[in-house]
């Protein structure tokens, strides 16, 4: 019987390495703890997937931002966006360990402080609501 090639063995090989949603700037460590608080509270990467989602949205080109991202329907739709990423966030920096999770803390907070000097207070906004969807659209 004529023996397989190495590449051939490796090709039918199921993977071993599972894709890692990759948050820049957030060590390893880190990382693994959101894998592990999803797997009991949300979908696996939804963390990641928030975190580029409010990125994205506060870094766009305009000079102030309209809305929040997940803010109502029509948010939802426009962004194309499955909850309120902002919410997801502040959820996962709730449940990682204090220490560990202070560099995933600190990027979140450079977004915010960004988010805050491009938008607005707005009066009328439930009390209730969080402070990101307490912003003004302009």
């Amino acid at each position: 019987m004529p023996r397989r090639r190495p590449a051939e063995v490796r090709a039918d090989a199921p993977a071993r390495h599972k894709l890692v949603p990759h948050i820049p700037g957030v060590p390893k460590s880190v990382v693994y703890a959101i894998i592990r608080w999803e797997r009991s509270n949300l979908w696996p990467g939804a963390v990641a997937n928030a975190f580029d989602t409010y990125r994205r949205f506060v870094n766009r080109p305009q000079r102030t931002v309209y809305g929040t991202p997940g803010c109502c329907p029509c948010c939802i739709d426009y962004y194309g966006l499955s909850d309120d990423p902002r919410l997801i966030l502040q959820e996962a920096l709730d449940h990682l360990p204090r220490g560990k999770g202070r560099r995933f803390r600190r990027l979140v907070a450079e977004l915010d402080d960004r988010y805050l000097s491009r938008s607005l207070p707005d009066p009328w906004a439930p009390p209730e609501w969080p402070w990101w969807r307490r912003r003004c659209l302009w």
